[in-house]
């Protein structure tokens, strides 16, 4: 297997949790949404957006899940090239003074 393929690998598993509880997916969707009424920072809203855009996508796919024998679920490691530089850019504009 190639480096960057085991990589991508690596940072979808935290997303594993998603497959099996779809509604945690929106639990960070809400947390960002709670700090952008809060601190009222638009750059925030990507990372409100692109959780909640993941867990409808995570839903969907659970109940798709549910009528197939063998899923196999490679659409996560194009999540993660998604997920993790929005929620790392909200954090930071999150803990970012001024």
């Amino acid at each position: 297997m190639n480096f960057l393929a085991e990589i991508l690998l690596y940072l979808a598993y935290p997303l594993a949790i998603f497959v099996n509880f779809p509604g945690l997916a929106f639990l960070p969707s809400f947390l960002f949404l709670a700090a952008f009424i809060k601190k009222r920072r638009l750059f925030i809203l990507p990372a409100v957006a692109g959780w909640a855009l993941y867990g409808l996508y995570e839903y969907y796919m659970h109940t798709w899940m549910l009528n197939v024998i063998a899923p196999i679920r490679l659409d996560l490691i194009l999540w993660v090239p998604v997920l993790y530089p929005i929620t790392i850019l909200g954090v930071w504009f999150l803990m970012k003074k001024g």
